[in-house]
């Protein structure tokens, strides 16, 4: 007997055939920061904006919009991904 796959939390949302083919925007959201108007009309390149984020923090990954769940930026072969280690909208 073949193992079963594991599926995600969401799957069982999305089972219908006709969703599978939807195009969807996500992003992971890196960090976010404060500044004022008058610091940000300072910029330029090379400038340095601080973030509220700390190095090590989990990100959000957001689908339309809405926080889908948490994980971490990783570097696999050179190219940057996301590892996903929390999925829920409570994330």
């Amino acid at each position: 007997m073949a193992k079963a796959e594991k599926q995600s939390p969401f799957a069982a949302l999305f089972d219908r055939e006709e969703f599978h083919a939807l195009p969807l925007r996500i992003a992971a959201r890196l960090a976010r920061g404060r500044v004022s108007l008058a610091s940000l009309r300072m910029v330029e390149p090379g400038s340095l904006i601080p973030l509220e984020t700390q190095v090590g923090e989990p990100s959000h990954l957001i689908a339309e919009g809405e926080v889908i769940g948490r994980g971490e930026i990783v570097e696999i072969k050179g190219q940057l991904a996301f590892r996903v280690t929390r999925l829920g909208h409570k994330s």
